[in-house]
């Protein structure tokens, strides 16, 4: 090749902002998040890429090693927990990205990176992040109050967003200020077994989904709201 010729076409590259890997997934809209997918450019150079999610790195992760213009996966099908405070209006992705979605949201903040390096000669940008807000859920009444009187409480479980499709919600009852964690043997779910989980689905039609608490002796309790690439939920409670 020309390397008269090559050179140019390096810096319009350059100049397009043109970076050797960039993420694919996550995405907007944002639910829950499993998937994270990074795509190379033709300039990639093999062996440079790195990824971190919330500063832990997780390079090993990713299948099949990145070659250049090629993608490769990371799945994680476990829950988010941690994270940074995020604020009411967080942007899911990033504001300088075209039409940000925007949602009502003060969960915690996440944060996926990616680094890599172009080949000899070539010149291009070498990182690309995306800050994101998986799915939240919340729950009411809350905190939930089970009296003597009625042995049992309706509650409504609701995501903090509309929803693409449908999310199957583990809710699971534990002793508060047990440590490490240990099930409520005392709280039935929608009539389960006492201390056992329940899955609840959330539909994009409904919005909000509805079951019961009672129990079967006193004292305190909190409930778990736990799906594959959504927030941990919870909410406190006591049955007298």
């Amino acid at each position: 090749m020309n390397v008269r010729l090559f050179v140019p076409v390096l810096l319009i590259t350059l100049l397009q902002g043109c970076r050797s890997c960039w993420i694919i997934e996550p995405d907007t809209p944002i639910t829950t998040v499993t998937r994270y997918v990074v795509q190379s450019h033709q300039f990639y150079k093999p062996g440079s890429f790195s990824a971190t999610l919330d500063g832990e790195n997780v390079t090993a992760q990713f299948h099949p090693t990145l070659l250049a213009n090629n993608k490769t996966l990371m799945l994680q099908n476990g829950p988010f927990t941690g994270g940074e405070p995020g604020t009411t209006g967080v942007y899911i992705g990033e504001p300088q990205r075209p039409e940000p979605t925007r949602y009502a949201s003060g969960g915690r903040q996440h944060v996926f990176h990616v680094e890599c390096r172009c080949v000899e000669g070539a010149m291009c940008g070498y990182s690309d992040e995306i800050k994101f807000v998986p799915l939240n859920f919340s729950a009411s009444p809350s905190p939930i109050d089970i009296s003597a009187a009625s042995g049992a409480v309706n509650i409504t479980l609701t995501a903090d967003r509309p929803l693409t499709a449908p999310v199957v919600v583990t809710v699971s009852a534990h002793l508060l200020g047990a440590n490490p964690t240990a099930p409520a043997n005392h709280i039935r779910i929608n009539g389960a077994a006492p201390g056992a989980a329940v899955p609840l689905t959330l539909t994009p039609a409904g919005g909000s989904v509805y079951f019961y608490v009672q129990n079967t002796s006193p004292g305190g309790f909190w409930l778990r709201f736990e799906a594959p690439g959504a927030a941990v939920g919870s909410v406190t409670g006591v049955a007298h």
